[in-house]
């Protein structure tokens, strides 16, 4: 399964939102979230929601 949405980057910096399907052993759960990304630093988990 691949994750849905929209990642924008631009001189090094970016913003992602996410949407992804997690397949449990009972149930299964979509969550979304919001990344972003500062020029040369690692993304960073902004927002999550189930």
């Amino acid at each position: 399964m691949m994750p849905s949405g929209n990642v924008n980057i631009s001189n090094g910096q970016g913003q992602a939102q996410l949407d992804i399907k997690i397949l449990g052993n009972t149930n299964d759960m979509k969550v979304s979230v919001y990344l972003e990304k500062e020029p040369n630093g690692q993304w960073k988990l902004i927002e999550m929601q189930k």
